[in-house]
């Protein structure tokens, strides 16, 4: 297993057998299960296809981590396997308030107000965490 440094992140690296390619799938500092490509949730049948998550932190607002990683309040791009479940967690910074993510799987697309959430990448997707300077404030879409 191989470990890079991504964007602040700890990556890593890991050979899976994939039909015809022997791809690889990264990982951000995820748990064993998490983060790894499940081909039953591949719709597409494009083993080893990689998909990116961008993370948009309003005002640098919050302090987000990805897959129990590190914290940061930057805005991220990270590659995924396609597939991949994600795990989420925000925390507003000091004098903020916990609002919302926008753009996770919530059912009906609008904010989802768990701190706490995740998101499989079936395609790019890009995601927002809001934490306002007012309890009830919002932020502008990403």
């Amino acid at each position: 297993m191989r470990k890079l440094l991504l964007l602040g992140f700890l990556v890593a690296c890991s050979s899976t057998p994939s039909g015809n390619d022997g791809g690889t799938d990264a990982t951000v500092d995820a748990p064993a299960d998490t983060g790894t490509k499940d081909a039953a949730t591949d719709s597409g049948g494009d083993a080893g296809a990689q998909v990116t998550l961008t993370l948009k932190n309003y005002l640098a607002w919050c302090d987000v981590s990805v897959n129990s990683g590190a914290t940061s309040t930057s805005d991220q791009s990270l590659p995924f396997a396609k597939g991949a479940v994600v795990n989420l967690h925000s925390e507003p910074g000091n004098t903020f308030f916990w609002g919302y993510w926008v753009g996770t799987d919530k059912a009906d697309g609008g904010e989802d107000l768990n701190k706490t959430t995740t998101v499989t990448m079936s395609a790019d997707k890009t995601i927002q965490a809001c934490c306002p300077d007012t309890d009830g404030g919002s932020c502008p879409a990403p």
